[in-house]
């Protein structure tokens, strides 16, 4: 290798473990790109990452769907494009920006629903779903609901499928494991998307939702029990504009 190709290798190392992955973990997935794929043995010589670490570096970057296993003898490793990894870094960013900014929200909120600067927050699982469900009940022409971690819930999918009916153009997301709902019975017509591999954090549980580009609303359970929902409107929120591009991800992800 060339001493300006080692310096690239470098450089994407650093910026890998800047971004959350470990040492061990930044250094397979450099040379999985550079060798376009391989066993334990072939990742460890060309990385000096040893064999017995490679195993659980890979495991990490499964876990995070930046690379496919495919369980032959011995295992091959082979990574995703580096567009969709530079997607799920970034939709992880913009995400934990989002929930962030609600948590430091709903610790000032003195009721279940409190305005400031333009953002609504709502605190507690009823009050957020009257959100999304008059969210969903105002939407014109576009509609995309994205369900993390959880199965959507019975009455946001009925509030959905009453706007598909009304004419809307309705897209439903599904990021893990929907549970026991079939959401393509529930909303015939809708659009529906699975993704498995995403950046966001497993255990976390939430939903989103963005309306004819100028309504978005977040709901996450802050800590794993009580949820608390952001709610935006308007042709200038970033909020809207945040959540948009957190969805476009996912759907540039969805299969």
């Amino acid at each position: 290798m060339t001493r300006e190709g080692r310096k690239l290798q470098s450089t994407a190392v650093r910026n890998l473990h800047a971004l959350g992955l470990s040492e061990y973990a930044a250094r397979t997935l450099v040379a999985l790109v550079r060798i376009d794929g391989g066993s334990a043995r072939e990742v460890s010589d060309s990385s000096s990452v040893p064999r017995t670490r490679v195993y659980d570096a890979v495991e990490e970057l499964a876990d995070r769907g930046f690379v496919r296993v495919r369980e032959t003898h011995p295992k091959e490793f082979t990574p995703v494009s580096p567009k969709r990894i530079r997607r799920a870094f970034y939709r992880e960013y913009v995400y934990r920006q989002v929930v962030a900014e609600l948590g430091l929200r709903a610790i000032g909120a003195p009721g279940e629903d409190s305005s400031d600067g333009g953002l609504v927050v709502a605190t507690g699982t009823e009050a957020v779903a009257r959100r999304f469900r008059s969210s969903i009940a105002g939407a014109n022409d576009r509609l995309t609901y994205v369900s993390v971690g959880d199965a959507p819930s019975a009455g946001v999918l009925d509030a959905v499928d009453a706007a598909n009916d009304r004419g809307v153009a309705v897209r439903i997301v599904v990021v893990g494991d929907a549970g026991p709902v079939d959401v393509d019975t529930a909303v015939p017509d809708a659009t529906v998307l699975s993704v498995r591999d995403t950046a966001t954090p497993p255990n976390d549980r939430s939903r989103f939702l963005v309306a004819d580009d100028t309504v978005a609303l977040l709901g996450t359970w802050v800590d794993g029990t009580t949820e608390v929902g952001l709610f935006s409107e308007g042709t200038g929120s970033d909020v809207v504009a945040l959540l948009q591009q957190v969805v476009d991800t996912w759907l540039a992800d969805a299969e």
